[in-house]
């Protein structure tokens, strides 16, 4: 009676553009002191009836596709961390625990943080998310989205060794994919 419970099906069903998320409380003065708390900080959104559709169907009946996107997800990390020991044995790979992203550690690299960025954005036409921006001990990481399908991702792949790898001073030939 003296607790929350707050949920959305954003992550692990893949809606978030849907914007919705669960509050749970059995009591009743709890319950009033949240809402006006949203009301309070401007967060009262308003529901979305696509939303409420969403998270309903994805709760009752998509306990088998989420099932199959870990699978699929805990796929594309470890074919990640492989091609990464593979070419790039200075960066490491942490083990994913529960999100859809792999963490690089370039500082092994000994390449300054500009030089990396220009060449993940400019010569392979990447879009990461640099630790820096999720706060401290993310310096010199960036985050891979591994929520695509394995074509994307091999793509992404290919084009960001091809960008890296000869900065190490080794030679990277794409047909070793």
């Amino acid at each position: 009676m003296n607790s929350y419970c707050l949920m959305s099906p954003s992550k692990p069903f893949n809606l978030t553009g849907l914007k919705h998320s669960i509050v749970i409380t059995p009591n009743p003065a709890l319950r009033e002191d949240f809402r006006r708390g949203l009301v309070g900080a401007n967060l009262m959104y308003g529901g979305s009836a696509l939303g409420y559709a969403a998270a309903e169907a994805a709760f009752r009946d998509c306990d088998d596709w989420s099932e199959a996107l870990m699978l699929h997800i805990a796929s594309n990390h470890a074919y990640v961390a492989d091609l990464i020991r593979a070419f790039l044995p200075e960066v490491t790979v942490p083990t994913a625990e529960a999100a859809y992203f792999a963490w690089l550690d370039l500082s092994n690299l000994n390449t300054p943080k500009s030089l990396y960025e220009a060449l993940i954005e400019k010569q392979a036409k990447l879009i990461v998310t640099y630790g820096e921006f999720m706060g401290p001990g993310g310096e010199n990481h960036i985050r891979i989205n591994l929520g695509t399908s394995r074509s994307v991702l091999e793509s992404g792949m290919r084009r960001l060794l091809a960008a890296l790898v000869p900065h190490t001073g080794r030679a990277f030939d794409e047909g070793a994919l």
